[in-house]
């Protein structure tokens, strides 16, 4: 069964070279903060489906937003 709705992506951009470029106590700190951050950003009816290395994906079903612009209050 195929099913319809919005996807949202939301990576860190500039992962790869913020570490590379920072020592590892701070570098952990601040990526945990920035990604609980991202956590705390999708909301209801947008329902997170995975999390994988620095980007979290979220889903809602067709039908649960009105329209385009509803998406920024949600995510």
């Amino acid at each position: 069964m195929t099913k319809r709705g919005f996807f949202v992506l939301a990576d860190l951009t500039g992962y790869t070279d913020f570490l590379n470029g920072t020592r590892l106590d701070h570098a952990v700190e601040t990526l945990r903060y920035l990604f609980n951050n991202m956590l705390e950003q999708i909301r209801p009816p947008f329902m997170i489906s995975k999390l994988e290395g620095d980007a979290v994906f979220a889903f809602a079903p067709e039908g649960e937003l009105d329209s385009g612009p509803d998406l920024p209050r949600c995510a």
